[in-house]
């Protein structure tokens, strides 16, 4: 009897994840620099690279679609557990219910065109990229754990209400040690720390986006800002070409903000483009950033937009950002190339008669193999920080990236 059980078990098993429309698939990412020096003259190395990622994903929902999980275990230099785990349920159309985490990211309002759209893979190592500013410019992004609830009551509009669970201005992974409550949060800071994304797709024109991010605290606490908000318009109307303009803000606390320090939060503009015809195309990106540093200035942190998550939680040094890039490229058929350049035009304090600039230029390659993609490039920056020997550093470095999923 025990073993006709375990048999009945045993086809169960495999007949509900027949039909559980399971998915197993996985990422392999290797990365170095073949070689790296700056203008100091000092010793030009090989190196630097590692793991990016190694990780297995499955994936699968129930037959009708309303219910389904996925998990994705992760392992690389930095951290061994889960990048992405969550369950939805979408027990009606209108309503979609989420738990869990997504290191990935879920609802940025930037994704289209200047946050891992722009360059698709290598951000940070093949080409110069920093998440946390251009999420601060186009807000949004969710990537820790939490309860989200999207609502869809109307063709074309979505809002998006998430709970974030953890201390204020913390994000606790899944793989985090410690006891549950190191993932609490008070219900009197519920309110302060929700967060709301809402899109309304427009026919044929484009899309509108907003997003508020709470504070992470008690209202009646008097935090230093009562969130982070912004709010962008998608052009999708006109072939071939999308664009994106978007503000973003803080509202401000003016009885903590507004002191001896003449510290204050950023006003934002950013501008993304794109074109493409064929087998060539441009890729533009662009912000003006108003009040927009943190802390005191030195020679070390003058281009540091962010430490973690202090984006949510710290206040910012007076002082005035633009930065651009534009990436135009080229399919060859047999690989594809790309010119990435742009500059960071910076004046930290508006008592400051200097203008700090840095140049950069990243013209990189990109080839497919099957299921598998080689990048490699060639990073120049030219640093005008004060401190700098002869007025400027130039750093280079050239660095190769091969990735294969399956």
């Amino acid at each position: 009897m025990r073993k006709v059980i375990a048999i009945s078990v045993v086809l169960a098993l495999i007949a509900g994840a027949a039909f559980a429309q399971t998915s197993i698939s996985g990422t392999v990412d290797t990365r170095i620099k073949l070689a790296s020096g700056d203008s100091t003259g000092g010793d030009v190395t090989i190196g630097g690279g590692g793991v990016a990622d190694a990780y297995v994903q499955l994936s699968g929902q129930d037959p009708d679609g309303k219910f389904g999980g996925t998990a994705r275990i992760l392992a690389n230099e930095a951290e061994t557990g889960f990048h992405r785990a969550f369950i939805w349920w979408q027990p009606i159309p209108q309503v979609r219910i989420f738990l869990g985490q997504d290191l990935d990211g879920k609802f940025s309002t930037g994704d289209a065109l200047t946050d891992w759209a722009f360059h698709r893979g290598g951000q940070g190592y093949i080409n110069r990229h920093d998440w946390d500013f251009w999420r601060t410019v186009f807000p949004g992004n969710w990537a820790s754990f939490g309860l989200a609830f999207s609502f869809y009551p109307v063709q074309g509009l979505a809002i998006n209400l998430v709970v974030p669970t953890g201390e204020p201005g913390a994000n606790y992974s899944l793989h985090a040690k410690g006891p549950d409550s190191a993932r609490a949060l008070r219900y009197q800071d519920v309110i302060g720390s929700l967060r709301v994304e809402a899109e309304y797709a427009l026919p044929d024109i484009g899309k509108v986006l907003f997003s508020y991010i709470g504070p992470g605290a008690d209202f009646s606490d008097k935090p230093t800002h009562y969130g982070h908000i912004g709010g962008s318009f998608l052009l999708t109307a006109v072939e071939n070409f999308q664009a994106q303009i978007g503000v973003s803000t803080y509202i401000e606390n003016d009885e903590k903000v507004h002191n001896a320090a003449n510290e204050y939060y950023p006003f934002m503009i950013g501008l993304g483009a794109s074109f493409a015809a064929g087998d060539w195309g441009v890729k533009f990106r662009a912000a003006l950033s108003l009040f927009s540093y943190i802390g005191a200035q030195t020679t070390t942190n003058s281009w540091q937009y962010a430490v973690g998550n202090a984006l949510q939680i710290n206040r910012f040094t007076a002082g005035t950002l633009a930065t651009f890039n534009i990436m135009p490229w080229y399919n060859f058929g047999v690989l594809a190339a790309y010119f990435d350049v742009g500059a960071d035009i910076a004046k930290p304090k508006p008592t400051d008669a200097a203008v700090q600039t840095l140049f950069f230029f990243n013209p990189f390659i990109v080839k497919g193999i099957g299921p598998g993609t080689i990048r490699a490039g060639l990073r120049v920056e030219s640093d005008s920080r004060p401190g700098n020997p002869d007025g400027a550093l130039t750093t280079f470095s050239v660095p190769i990236q091969f990735a294969f999923s399956f």
